[in-house]
């Protein structure tokens, strides 16, 4: 995805509605696409990040591992 994509995309979006186009801009600057194959791991339980990730398109699962049994849900 582009810069300019990601723009575009940003302008349809409900996260950036109260920004004006040059807000819209810095933020594109600092946004990068990841693209996840089916059954990839974004993140793992218990590991710092700090990004904040929006779905663009698709469907994003996510699991839980309780710490009593170790197994996920």
């Amino acid at each position: 995805m582009t810069a300019a994509a990601i723009l575009e995309g940003l302008s349809k979006s409900k996260l950036a509605v109260e920004l004006n186009d040059e807000e819209r801009r810095v933020l594109a600057r600092a946004m990068s696409l990841r693209d996840l194959k089916q059954g990839e791991v974004l993140i793992q339980e218990g590991s710092a990040d700090d990004h904040l990730y929006v779905v663009v398109s698709g469907v994003l699962a996510w699991s839980r591992t309780p710490a009593a049994t170790g197994k996920s849900r």
